[in-house]
């Protein structure tokens, strides 16, 4: 999707469904929206991780390369420091994207429980609990795009 934010996908996508009036049909369509942002919010954090592992066996490339010429100055010092330090950094950053991922999750999910129990016995609770899980959602995709930018 090159530079286009997911979310703008998202409000372009055309759902057959929007003009459904019963709340059946407000109920599924609900279900197909969140399903289409949760495909996008995957996608999403799935090319973030690539782009990070892409940086990583770059640099570590780089610096295998470095190594194996042998050359002791203070360029070739600075320059493997560097691309330590860059290897260093993209693992940590990694992990950190993954752990907030899964804590994010964790949240998403005991949300949707609260919305749930709220809207407990209404024949529109589906499309509520769908709505709620696609407002985090939306939420969560703007929230990792930054990192897309820098990893795409």
């Amino acid at each position: 999707y090159g530079q286009r934010s997911y979310v703008d996908i998202f409000n372009s996508h055309t759902f057959p469904c929007d003009s459904e009036a019963t709340t059946l049909d407000i109920n599924i369509c609900s279900g197909e929206k969140f399903d289409f942002a949760d495909s996008l919010l995957n996608r999403l954090y799935k090319n973030i991780l690539q782009g990070i592992d892409k940086e990583i066996a770059s640099d570590s490339k780089q610096l295998t390369e470095l190594q194996k010429l042998k050359i002791k100055n203070k360029e070739s010092e600075s320059n493997i420091d560097v691309l330590i330090k860059e290897i260093d950094f993209d693992k940590r950053l990694k992990q950190s994207i993954i752990k907030s991922q899964v804590q994010w999750i964790k949240l998403r999910d005991a949300n949707s429980e609260v919305v749930a129990i709220n809207c407990e016995g209404g024949t529109g609770c589906t499309a509520e609990i769908n709505s709620g899980l696609l407002e985090d959602t939306l939420l969560r995709i703007k929230q990792l795009e930054a990192f897309y930018y820098v990893y795409d």
